[in-house]
């Protein structure tokens, strides 16, 4: 039996989903626009909120199949954020929403900075600062 409530199988299209969280019984509810970032540790997830931080019995991969990819992207083998939640990038670091920084992995660079070229402002002057 898996952890992870949702309305409809696979659930990608329903806007919230049910953990268990803080012992068996107790259900709290996770709306996905409110993600600012998932943390992955053995078998247990954080998911951070803007204001608070839910643990659950999940692996990164079960919570990432009911994650709409268009806004939910990988970025490390431990961390998955949420692409509306970032403030910034310097060097290897994401900034999110709520002044945390996620780390970026060597594997994933690529793929997340693909992500972010059509968004990112470049002047087409010659030097291009």
């Amino acid at each position: 039996m898996t952890d992870i409530y949702t309305a409809e199988p696979g659930g990608q299209e329903f806007p919230w989903f049910l953990i268990q969280s803080d012992g068996k019984g107790k259900l709290v509810r996770i709306e996905k626009e409110a993600i600012l970032y998932i943390e992955g540790a053995l078998n247990y997830l954080q998911i951070h909120l803007s204001t608070k931080s839910y643990i659950t019995y999940l692996t990164i991969g079960e919570i990432a199949e009911i994650l709409p990819p268009k806004q939910f992207i990988r970025v490390h083998k431990s961390f998955i954020i949420n692409l509306e939640k970032i403030v910034g990038l310097e060097g290897n670091m994401i900034y999110m929403g709520n002044h945390d920084k996620v780390p970026l992995g060597p594997n994933y660079r690529k793929p997340f900075l693909d992500l972010l070229q059509p968004m990112l402002l470049k002047s087409k002057r010659a030097g291009g600062h």
